[in-house]
């Protein structure tokens, strides 16, 4: 079951607030799952010090803190200018997918569709900077002013390591950001997609036998042996299901003439097994 929760982190309460939902779960229970919570309503921060503290994989332990640092600067010419900055520290044994210049890290602002996975570089560190903004100056970091993009989280669990996600927005001047929603893949050193909310692409190839290719937006399916009971459903990154239908016989041929150019997963299901591929339409 998906577990979506409301939070607000400006008065710093920490209360939870479940609401109904659904995850897609795999065929076979040793398949991967992404667990996905929706934030409702999307929390911002506005407030000076003021923070937001994300359990990842809703264990009641926080696993990492977004803050906001405004300083309004002073009056005269002599003073420091306005400084802002959105920052993220993880906390424990967690890390960030980021880059470091000398004793400053920045975190990744990630797109929908881009991979969460053990070779980005992870950095340790207290108050990275996702985004800075000085009076007067050119803003420095990878999140000032963007909107729907995904920091890559790496998640320490007594050694284990697993790997998610969070979306948010960050103002142009840094001076406010939003957090919108989060997931994390539950299998151990199981990379997640940026935005991915159900759990596609990720799955035991039990079906022994079958082939899948595109041609020019075509998609031909031809099995070994027919199934029972069998069915096809293509998904994009964002778990998004874009055809489903049932699979009789051996051979199939499907159009997706009218989809996106993108990546997709073809999976075929039947009875406790199913075979997932991904394709690229172009």
């Amino acid at each position: 079951m998906k577990r979506t929760y409301a939070k607000n982190f400006q008065d710093k309460l920490k209360s939870y607030s479940a609401v109904a939902g659904t995850i897609i779960a795999a065929a076979h229970t040793a398949d991967a799952q992404i667990v996905y919570t929706d934030i409702i309503p999307d929390s911002t921060v506005t407030a000076d010090s003021a923070y937001y503290d994300l359990d990842l994989n809703n264990d009641g332990t926080f696993d990492f803190r977004f803050n906001l640092t405004l300083y309004p600067g002073g009056t005269s010419s002599s003073a420091p200018p306005s400084f802002n900055k959105v920052g993220v520290t993880p906390l424990n044994s967690n890390l960030i997918a980021g880059s470091a210049t000398g004793a400053y890290i920045y975190p990744l602002a990630m797109n929908a569709g881009d991979t969460v996975q053990a070779s980005l570089t992870f950095n340790m560190g207290s108050s990275q900077s996702m985004g800075s903004y000085w009076g007067g100056t050119a803003p420095y970091g990878n999140w000032v002013g963007v909107n729907n993009k995904y920091i890559g989280l790496k998640l320490d669990v007594s050694g284990s390591i697993y790997y998610g996600w969070a979306r948010l927005d960050v103002t142009a001047t840094a001076n406010a950001f939003t957090i919108k929603d989060y997931a994390y893949m539950n299998a151990v050193n199981q990379p997640i997609v940026a935005g991915a909310t159900t759990s596609v692409g990720i799955s035991e190839n039990k079906l022994a036998g079958v082939s899948i290719y595109n041609d020019n937006r075509r998609i031909f399916i031809r099995l070994q042996n027919a199934v029972d009971d069998g069915n096809i459903s293509i998904n994009n990154t964002l778990g998004q299901e874009v055809y489903a239908a049932g699979m009789e016989g051996t051979a199939s041929e499907i159009s997706l003439a009218d989809v996106k150019a993108g990546v997709y997963f073809v999976s075929i299901r039947s009875q406790n097994t199913r075979f997932t591929k991904k394709i690229i339409i172009n």
